[in-house]
């Protein structure tokens, strides 16, 4: 420990003595660190720890697969065969989530909620802290009203009551008794309440997120030998619910519940670790040179005795004081990195909200650190012992030589830098071409000056489709003619909103098609003027489109591609929905409107009904406004005098509706490619900063090269060389590294970029004009580094060249 501790202090004082290696080496591998730490910290929360519950590896999410590609949440008639017939699991349960109202003294509040099974809190394995979790009997239809609320509710909206239990709160409109809080680590909603679920073997929604804890002594492999052996006794006795070739199958609970988070956590840690190893290159090169300035001192540490052993310590114990001054410095580094991270996270994204450096991210750090540190320490130190310290003496050729053999090594990691540099260039070209493509795609709409407001309106107090209309045709009566206001309408969701999809079958019966999904939306009679769509063929709902008229509706272009290929589409008829809550009355189709990209800008548009929504049936209603909120829909000539109008309708239509969010349409247009835009961002930085470090090692790297020709340099010059002549030599030496990195990083680019294939869009993950872009990029920017150095070399006099032998 006394050696070890006078090395380092050795190495402190070696450092100290060159102030400028010292902050660069430190700056370079600091930003590395920090930026790995920062974006190790989100794959800590979305995968090795997604799940704040007890035994999370025993927790597993019921899938049912209809293909093998792709698998769904349960339909209730699954989801309670399962909890009767499997022995598999210590406690199964479901769930689904819902926004409650809350009421009261103040205005009401629209809060995150969470409908579940009594099994919930034995499958998580969390308990509330403060009294109970549901009954058996609250659980079933008529049951008594009560919920549990999470530990962060009960601090901000009851001041932490320690006489909360046997409280009653109003939500949505419906006394509710207090009868549990969960306990402050748990992974809840604000509030918990009874799903009272019924099952119906007619019921094909695929609707409830399933959780189940695997029994004691139960192997994940038996449990699914379990689920194998009840999906074909399920298929038999319930064709119509499991399909063909459905079968159940078990997923870690938390991947499943971070769902795309997954890839995307292993994708940003995927590039900050390659803008690490770019670093570390920097660093390893910036560490040669120093070695290489320090020959005669190690020369004569040598001859004074020091063996290859003790110079070996002393090289390596400088790169342990700069690791560990690089994880203090990354560390602090890494959390402002992660406030940038979660501020510039869509905010969809939950997860990315609380994200905080804990004990296991700190430790991550120091070992990264250490390990960072000691690898590019090694590099120059086996380099150093390698040299006879008599040649070093002498200055004799063979020193020259170990000299180019340290270039040659300088070489080889520069073209290790331009080859990640490729990497991490073509991910974020690749996304910023979809986010290109994304802003010109055809949207079927005019979004300019269109705002959108969503409603909290609940199943409890809108419980069918005459109280749902009578409440928005109030808020449409006092939008009528209201400052800033050109057209307004109510729908069930929001445009680029996920609305209610059911099953659909068109033409007469008997010659009728199916289809399993498709959109369902309803809308008052100005829902296409505000959006700016006219019909293509037939007409436009309309304020005739009443309760007792005949039932019609109005179809996208791409449900007429699918069910009429090139034969008229208005007129015929259509029968959607599906019993016993969800039907809805036979249709005539009385127009064709333009494909909306309604859903999300790169999704392609799917079947679509529009109905009126005087229309709708009951069941309907109450399902859609259970799973969405409510819309509505302004085109506006003032945004601010229409945003005030929005907000007084509402209320002045009913006080006890939250508005939950006022956003303009083009602002929805912008969240729906926030992801895309978001992993552009943060690929285009370390892209940014992986290109400059790449300069500043080929700069680096050229004039080493340069300096150690400076007397073959002279003689050519002598010989009549011109200083082009001398300016072509020393770039092509610079570039001949980095032409080699660029081409092995092309190459290792088409086999990662199509782990990138799920974020793109209209842009093929081996495009050849992004490969071709970044290609031209990288070897400009390469050919700048070299020029520069190259050019000072050109201009030596070739008498002072000869004279430095």
């Amino acid at each position: 420990m006394t050696t070890l501790l006078h090395d380092l202090r050795m190495a402190a004082r070696s450092l100290r003595r060159a102030p400028g290696f010292t902050m660069l080496a430190l700056l370079t591998l600091a930003l590395g660190i920090g930026a790995t730490t920062a974006v190790f910290t989100l794959l800590d929360r979305v995968v090795l720890r997604p799940l704040p519950y007890p035994e999370p590896e025993r927790m597993v999410a019921l899938v049912w697969r209809w293909t093998e590609q792709g698998g769904n949440a349960l339909t209730p008639w699954q989801y309670q065969y399962w909890a009767e017939h499997s022995r598999s699991f210590s406690a199964v349960a479901t769930m689904q989530g819902a926004r409650l109202v809350l009421s009261g003294d103040g205005p009401a509040e629209s809060l995150r909620a969470l409908r579940v099974s009594p099994g919930y809190f034995r499958a998580t394995g969390v308990q509330p802290v403060r009294g109970r979790g549901f009954t058996a009997e609250e659980d079933r239809p008529g049951g008594a009203a009560v919920v549990v609320l999470s530990d962060a509710f009960w601090r901000s909206h009851l001041a932490a009551d320690a006489g909360v239990l046997g409280r009653t709160l109003t939500l949505d409109g419906q006394p509710h008794t207090v009868v549990g809080v969960m306990p402050p680590e748990a992974d809840a909603p604000q509030l918990l309440t009874p799903l009272r679920l019924v099952a119906d073997p007619r019921d094909g929604g695929s609707n409830y997120v399933t959780v189940a804890r695997m029994a004691p002594g139960v192997s994940r492999a038996q449990a699914e030998a379990e689920m194998r052996a009840l999906s074909e006794r399920f298929r038999r006795e319930h064709p119509r619910n499991a399909g063909e070739r459905g079968h159940m199958t078990l997923q870690d609970y938390g991947r499943w519940e971070m769902g795309g988070l997954t890839n995307l956590a292993w994708l940003l840690f995927g590039a900050a670790g390659f803008f690490l190893l770019i670093a570390c290159a920097n660093v390893a090169n910036l560490l040669l040179a120093r070695v290489t300035a320090r020959q005669g001192e190690l020369a004569v540490r040598a001859a004074l005795g020091a063996g290859r052993g003790r110079i070996l310590r002393h090289l390596l114990g400088e790169s342990l004081v700069l690791a560990l001054l690089a994880a203090a410095v990354g560390a602090v580094l890494g959390a402002a990195m992660l406030r940038v991270l979660t501020a510039a996270a869509p905010a969809e994204i939950t997860p990315l909200r609380d994200l905080r450096l804990n004990t296991l991210v700190l430790g991550f750090a120091v070992a990264l650190s250490l390990a960072a540190g000691l690898a590019v320490g090694a590099v120059g130190a086996w380099r150093a012992t390698r040299r006879d310290p008599a040649d070093a003496l002498r200055g004799q050729r063979r020193g020259q030589t170990a000299s180019r053999a340290q270039g040659r090594a300088r070489r080889v990691l520069v073209g290790a830098e331009a080859m990640l540099a490729v990497l991490l260039l073509v991910g974020a070209g690749l996304l910023i071409g979809t986010l290109y493509r994304l802003a010109r795609v055809e949207l079927g709409f005019r979004p300019q000056g269109v705002l959108t407001a969503e409603l909290s309106v609940s199943p409890e107090r809108f419980p069918n489709t005459a109280v749902t209309w009578s409440f928005e045709r109030r808020v449409l009566e006092e939008l009528a003619g209201a400052p800033g206001v050109a057209a307004a309408a109510t729908a069930s969701a929001l445009p680029l909103g996920r609305p209610l999809n059911i099953p659909v079958e068109v033409g007469e019966p008997g010659a009728e098609q199916r289809e399993t999904a498709v959109q369902y939306r309803a809308v008052s009679a100005e829902y296409f003027r505000a959006l700016g769509v006219s019909a293509l063929d037939g007409r436009l709902l309309g304020a005739e489109d009443r309760a007792g008229s005949a039932p019609v509706a109005v179809v996208n272009e791409a449900f007429a591609r699918r069910f009429f290929a090139g034969r008229a589409a208005v007129g015929a008829a259509l029968h959607a929905g599906a019993p016993p809550d969800l039907d809805d009355p036979a249709r005539s189709i009385v127009g064709v409107v333009p494909d909306l990209r309604d859903i999300a800008l790169q999704d392609a548009p799917t079947p679509t009904i529009f109905v009126p929504r005087l229309q709708v049936g009951d069941g309907l209603t109450r399902a859609m406004n259970g799973w969405f909120p409510a819309a509505v829909v302004v085109r506006a000539t003032d945004a601010d005098a229409a945003a005030a109008a929005i907000r007084r309708a509402v209320a002045a239509a009913d006080p006890q509706v939250p508005l939950l969010r006022l956003r303009s349409l083009q602002e929805l247009m912008s969240a729906s490619v926030s992801l895309q835009r978001f992993i552009a961002l943060l690929l285009g930085v370390f892209a940014g900063l992986a290109l400059l470090l790449t300069a500043v090692g080929i700069y680096g790297t050229v004039a080493y090269a340069a300096r150690l020709r400076t007397h073959e340099i002279g003689v050519r010059m002598a010989l009549g060389a011109r200083a082009e002549d001398v300016l072509r030599l020393v770039v092509a030496q610079g570039m001949r590294a980095v032409l080699v990195g660029l081409a092995l990083g092309v190459v290792a680019s088409l086999a990662l970029t199509r782990l990138l294939g799920w974020l793109l869009y209209g842009v093929r993950p081996t495009d050849p004009l992004t490969f071709a872009a970044v290609a031209l990029l990288l070897a400009g920017v390469a050919l700048f580094a070299s020029w520069l150095p190259a050019r000072r070399a050109a201009r030596v006099d070739p008498m002072v060249a000869l004279r430095t032998e």
